[in-house]
């Protein structure tokens, strides 16, 4: 859809833009900054529809030759980078150089999209350092990041920083119940996602739900379960190393309520709210020392991932911990 919608929580951030629109003082470079979930692509996409039309920049006529390219995602001013592979490379910055120095062929700028920014190598981003230095007439950078300590602070600098924040709880809450979902599921999925609408939005869809009770269902059960069916809980997992991140998360979360709750009388501060009966009687099965050893367990699991790693005998790990005993 073209055009600016409201994106709830971001009101600062579209604000600034349109202003910058109405005014005519678009800023070469824009840093979306903050965790995916939180509306930067809804941002994105109404104004790279308003830099795209060839009529008017501030409400997209839908009708011109710029806003049927770009609704038909082949807009020849719009350029987009992405991370190949693990990082952007150097490479895929210096393909942009040639296509910026041109002239916008159809809207009023040429734009350069860069999701995933913090992906970019030492020479990519030293590379795209020169560009923004020298960005050229009519042309708009916009990068996507989740955190700006994680790009060079000389990029960060030539760049106006728009910080995307979670949204307080209650208020997300609200809003998925306005949107159908039933208190119980409002509340954990609000919680879960930590103010995040496209996070607990995806949490809310009836594969991730279902996935995640799955997972409730084998963590609720420890300890006790058995040598043999950590074995088995083991096996399982490691065949679909797709969901393994979401377990991990899962898990990290189900832990830390458990540590929560074993700890303090705080039951406002569980996540998993929707499942505070099973978290009360599991807390009472660990002392806290064991629970922040399975954390730690965890948390460790997750750090190893990106290397070459025996992923069964890692889970393996972990759930001899959550059965406390020693592998």
């Amino acid at each position: 859809m073209l055009g600016w919608e409201p994106v709830i929580g971001q009101e600062h951030v579209q604000e600034v833009l349109q202003q910058a629109l109405a005014k005519g003082r678009l800023g070469h470079a824009y840093l979306f900054s903050g965790p995916e979930g939180l509306g930067q692509e809804k941002v994105l996409d109404a104004l790279a529809a308003s830099l795209s039309c060839s009529v008017n920049i501030l409400k997209p006529c839908g009708e011109c030759e710029g806003c049927r390219a770009y609704a038909g995602g082949n807009h020849p001013d719009l350029h987009r980078v992405v991370p190949d592979g693990a990082s952007i490379k150097l490479d895929q910055i210096r393909s942009l150089q040639q296509v910026l120095s041109l002239h916008p062929y159809l809207g009023s700028y040429r734009v350069c999209i860069v999701d995933g920014a913090e992906a970019m190598t030492i020479q990519a981003a030293n590379s795209f350092l020169k560009m923004l230095e020298e960005p050229g007439d009519r042309v708009v950078f916009i990068l996507l990041c989740r955190s700006t300590q994680s790009l060079p602070k000389t990029v960060v600098s030539r760049c106006q920083v728009l910080p995307f924040r979670p949204i307080p709880l209650s208020v997300l809450q609200d809003r998925l119940q306005e949107e159908g979902a039933p208190p119980n599921k409002a509340q954990a999925a609000a919680f879960l996602s930590g103010g995040r609408p496209g996070e607990a939005q995806r949490l809310l869809q009836d594969e991730n739900w279902q996935e995640r009770e799955r997972i409730i269902g084998d963590l609720g059960a420890f300890p006790g379960v058995g040598g043999a069916r950590v074995l088995a809980l083991a096996e399982e997992w490691s065949k679909d190393r797709e969901k393994v991140d979401l377990f991990l998360d899962m898990a990290l979360l189900w832990y830390r309520d458990l540590l929560v709750l074993a700890t303090t009388d705080r039951k406002d501060l569980v996540v998993n709210c929707d499942h505070l009966p099973e978290l009360v009687n599991q807390a009472q099965r660990y002392a806290p020392g064991e629970l922040l050893r399975a954390l730690e367990s965890i948390e460790g699991c997750r750090s190893k991932l990106a290397g070459n790693v025996n992923l069964r005998l890692l889970l393996e790990d972990i759930f001899f911990t959550l059965e406390k005993e020693v592998v």
